[in-house]
Formats: structure tokens, C-alpha cells, sequence
């Protein structure tokens, strides 16, 4: 199935409309459905059409998973790095719903259902699915209480065609008007536009995959957005940290929201508003970490998954599960670790709360080495070929380094020994290893003066001067 899917996305990359019929038409046909009227009956392709022939090939096998699947792989990879779009597995969306919908209080015919970043409509269709198979009630009125946001028109496209076919193959035609799907930017939307927001005091369930992306990837746009969240508007957010605020901003008191999402949040330096916003509002969070093991094996991102709810707690729930463990719904242990134990500013320390204690056992004991000497690791320059040398040659006042062809002279005194950790194996590597790094700090450890830095060091300000284009794409 792989190789007929990548050689018809390839084939028909550029254009969106055929390649969303091919996909339709085929699933129809696989599934000996017919569409003469509503909202897919504009995508179905006569036998007789030029693109029959895709058509045909892609119907030999083609579910409904399949479909997700190559609209998923269909998105151009500038939108993945820009906007975050991933396949989110089968077995995760269904367990983050079946845990949201099991976790409500109200009727789920009643429940009205978010995902505030939802692509292609995977996690949609998943809660259609389940309110269905648990209600029985009609699709078309299940649609009219799932709403869907994403800042990719194509993508919203996309969600209504895989909403409208989850519904034909049980039998109901719906129309253009029984979704409600919108294009927008999460960040600035305006979700008091959903009339149900306010007669309903907010949404009952939120789930989904926000959007990860680095900070260094995201537009000048989308980072003055970023600035109106109280959880991203310091520092270097990445952009999944807002979705959080912004998900629980639309969550009435008794609903809960189910995120996957990247785990660096319990420790990482851009995360430290988004750790303080959970502790201070001690909502109910339920943590799922599965650590080092790879959810989505085409990119390394390790993830968790997480629950939240308005409720009180003085504790986090969390457990570290294996991904089989998940995908078979198997039972695993939830430790709980109060709110008051966190460091907000260091990171979360979240395992067993034997381990914790443990650990906490050995920090009280003696006096912490940082007390006594200053301790720091690790080099950002985000520019290392830059500002880290070999010299070709030396003298008691210059190291002399070439690059792009021309030979450059740095003083010595602006220069420290620098070797990198990862690359030496035994003491004895150190000599090969040892580089030189320019580091404009004076004995402070303050940042030199673009002025004194010029006039004391005028070789390596010309030298970093002539690497500007680079240094100035920094993040």
C-alpha cells in the first residue's frame, strides 16, 4: 500500500482537488459504497474521468485509516515543520477518547467535543466513531456537536471529506452545513464566534495532538501571538506550550481534555510558565509518560499523554507505561505526586514516588556541591562551526584559522580550550580532541561589550563580522 500511496501523492502533489477525489472515489469504490448527492457526492469520479486509472490502482485496498493516512502524508513539509501536522497512531487517539468520553459527566449524545488544532480530522473521527459505537446515535447528529479548528485550509478540507465518509459508510449522507469546521489560527481565534461555548459555559471534551514545533521554526507572525498566553509569552516557547492554556480557557468546569504531546515539559527552560500555570490553578492532571520509547518513529519526539480537568487536586497522577501497555489497554500503576514537591523553575521530577524519595533522601544529605563551587555545563551558540576552531597555526598572540578560502587571525585572549564530551572515549583522546572557542565573556562571566569587544579583540570582531549572515539566523 506504501509505494501506491507515495507514487500518487507524488504524482499529484500540486494538485489538491485530484488527489482528494482519487482518495474518495477510491475508498468508495473499495468499500462498494455509492454517493450521488451531499456534501461527497463533488468528489466522486466518473469511470470514464483521466485520474479513473489512480483511481482503481488505490482502491485494491483502502480503509478509512488508509485515508487519514495519505491526507496526513499528502501535507507538504514546509506546513509539518511550520505548522506541527503528524499522524497521531490509531491506538492513541482511541485511547485518549475512549479515557475522555469514559472520564465525563454528561450524556455523550449531549457532549459537545473540540480539537482545537485537528488537521485532517483523525481525532474527529475517532470521537464520532466511539460516541456511535457507544449511543448508537446518527452520525450527522454526532457532527453537529464536534467542532474542529486548524490554521491549514487544506487540512480542514480534508477533515470534512474523512467526517462525511466515516458517515456514508454507515449510511447517512450529511451536507456541507452539519460541520462545524473552521480555518483559523488557534492562537488568535475567536472561539466566543461558537455560540456553544457560552450556552454551554464552554466545551465538554477537548483532545488532540498540538502542534510541535520549535521555536526557532516559527514565524514572526505566529510568535506575536504567542506573546498574548500567559504560558508562552516569556522566552522561546515551542508551540504546542499555549494550546494547553488555551484548551483549558474553553473547558467548562466539569469537562476534560486529552492531549499527546511531547513530554520536555516537565523539565524544559521554555516550559517553566506553562509548569507554574498547572501548579497554581491545581487543576486534575493525569500524566501517561512513556519516556524514551518512540510513539511516532519517523520523529524523534518523546511524548506522554496527558489529562486534564478543572477539578481541584493537590496531586499530579502520573505513571511511566510501555506503548504496548497503552495499545492494549492493559492497567498500570499511577503514583501521586503533590503539587508542592514540584520545582516549577528547575523542572518536574515525576517517577515512583519510592524513587522520589529516595532521591530526596540523598540531596538532604551534606552540603549541595553547588553551594560550594559554580557549576555549568554545556555550550549555546547555536553556531558551533563558528565560534569552535582548530588552528592551522599559533603564536603568543594569534590563533590563525581559515574559512571559505580566506585566513583569519584570533586573538588569544578571547579564546578558551573547549572539548566536547560526546566525542572522547578515554583520557587519552583529550589531545586530538582539544579545539579552541571564542568566548566573549570577561571574568564576571558577563557578556563583552560590542564596543570594548571591538577596540580590545579587533581580529575576532572582524572574523565574527564576516560571519554575520550566519550569526544574524540564530533564533
Amino acid at each position: 500500500m506504501d509505494k501506491r500511496i507515495n507514487a500518487i501523492i507524488k504524482k499529484f502533489s500540486d494538485n489538491e482537488l485530484a488527489l482528494n477525489k482519487i482518495v474518495v472515489s477510491a475508498y468508495i469504490r473499495a468499500n462498494g459504497l455509492e454517493s450521488n448527492c451531499g456534501f461527497i457526492s463533488s468528489f466522486v469520479i466518473d469511470t470514464e474521468d483521466s485520474l479513473y486509472e489512480d483511481v482503481e490502482v488505490l482502491s485494491k485496498d483502502c480503509q478509512l485509516e488508509d485515508v487519514i493516512n495519505i491526507f496526513e502524508l499528502a501535507i507538504p513539509n514546509f506546513e509539518k515543520t511550520t505548522n506541527g501536522a503528524v499522524y497521531t497512531p490509531k491506538f492513541i487517539r482511541e485511547y485518549i477518547v475512549s479515557k475522555a468520553l469514559e472520564s465525563t459527566q454528561k450524556p455523550l449524545g449531549k457532549c459537545l467535543c473540540a480539537d482545537i488544532s485537528c488537521g485532517c480530522g483523525a481525532f474527529l473521527y475517532t470521537l464520532s466513531e466511539q460516541i456511535h459505537s457507544r449511543t448508537n446515535i446518527p452520525y450527522k447528529n454526532i457532527l453537529h456537536n464536534i467542532y474542529g479548528i486548524d490554521i491549514s485550509e487544506t487540512s480542514i478540507g480534508r477533515a470534512k471529506i474523512l467526517l462525511a465518509l466515516v458517515a456514508l459508510q454507515n449510511g447517512e449522507i450529511v451536507e456541507s452545513e452539519d460541520f462545524n469546521l473552521f480555518c483559523g489560527d488557534t492562537l488568535a481565534y475567536d472561539f466566543s464566534s461558537w455560540p456553544v461555548i457560552g450556552l454551554n459555559q464552554g466545551m465538554d471534551i477537548i483532545v488532540g495532538n498540538p502542534p510541535y514545533v520549535r521555536s526557532k521554526n516559527i514565524s514572526l507572525e505566529t510568535k506575536q501571538y504567542l506573546s498574548s498566553w500567559n504560558t508562552s509569552k516569556v522566552g522561546n516557547a515551542d508551540l504546542y506550550i499555549p494550546f494547553f492554556e488555551i484548551g483549558m480557557s474553553i473547558l467548562n468546569e466539569t469537562g476534560v481534555l486529552g492531549y499527546i504531546t511531547v513530554n520536555t515539559f516537565f523539565k524544559s527552560v521554555n516550559a517553566r510558565a506553562l509548569r507554574s500555570y498547572l501548579s497554581e490553578n491545581q487543576w486534575t492532571l493525569k500524566i501517561v509518560d512513556f519516556g524514551e520509547q518512540l510513539v511516532f518513529k519517523k520523529k524523534l519526539a518523546y511524548t506522554c499523554l496527558a489529562f486534564l480537568s478543572k477539578a481541584n487536586s493537590s496531586f499530579i497522577q502520573y505513571s511511566k507505561a510501555a506503548i504496548d501497555d497503552v495499545k492494549h489497554c492493559q492497567n498500570f500503576p499511577f503514583w501521586h505526586i503533590s503539587y508542592s514537591d514540584l520545582d516549577n523553575k528547575r523542572g518536574w521530577n515525576l517517577n515512583d514516588t519510592k524513587i522520589l524519595k529516595n532521591i530526596q533522601l540523598i540531596e538532604n544529605v551534606g552540603e549541595p556541591l553547588g553551594n560550594k563551587y559554580v557549576i555549568k555545563n554545556g555550550i549555546a551558540t547555536l553556531a558551533n562551526d563558528v565560534f569552535i576552531f582548530r588552528p592551522i597555526k599559533s603564536d603568543a598572540e594569534y590563533f590563525y584559522i581559515v574559512r571559505n578560502g580566506i585566513e583569519y587571525s584570533i586573538e588569544r585572549k578571547i579564546c578558551r580550550d573547549i572539548i566536547k564530551p560526546n566525542i572522547i572515549k578515554t583520557e587519552a583522546d583529550i589531545p586530538q580532541k582539544e579545539e579552541k572557542i571564542i568566548f566573549p565573556y570577561d571574568k564576571g562571566n558577563n557578556v563583552v561589550s560590542e564596543k570594548i569587544f571591538m577596540e580590545q579583540f579587533p581580529c575576532a570582531y572582524h572574523y565574527l563580522c564576516s560571519c554575520r549572515d550566519i550569526l544574524d539566523a540564530r533564533d
